[in-house]
C-alpha cells in the first residue's frame, strides 16, 4: 500500500503519480529510469517550465512541480527515496 514520505513532502500531484505507479506495479521501472537520466533530469525540468503553459491549457495540472523537481540537485534524490519509500 503506498504511503506518503515521512521526510520529504511532495506535492499533490507528484504524489498522485507516484500512487498511480506503485497501484499499476511500476516503482521499479520509474526507479530505474530516473536513475539512470539523472544527468538529464536539470534538461528534463527545464522542458516541463517550458511545456506547462500548453499542459495547463490541456488541462494537465502539476508540471511546474515535477519541473521543480527534477531542476533542483536534491529534487531527484527526493522524488528517488519517495519511489523507494512507494514500492
Amino acid at each position: 500500500m503506498p504511503t506518503t514520505v515521512p521526510t520529504t513532502q511532495l506535492p499533490a500531484s507528484m504524489q498522485a503519480t507516484i500512487d498511480s505507479l506503485a497501484r499499476r506495479q511500476l516503482i521499479a521501472p520509474a526507479l530505474l529510469l530516473i536513475a539512470g537520466h539523472r544527468p538529464l533530469a536539470f534538461i528534463a525540468g527545464q522542458t516541463l517550465y517550458l511545456a506547462a503553459p500548453v499542459g495547463v491549457m490541456l488541462g494537465f495540472d502539476g508540471w511546474t512541480d515535477w519541473a521543480k523537481a527534477l531542476s533542483d540537485p536534491q529534487g531527484t534524490d527526493q522524488l528517488l527515496e519517495a519511489l523507494d519509500h512507494a514500492q
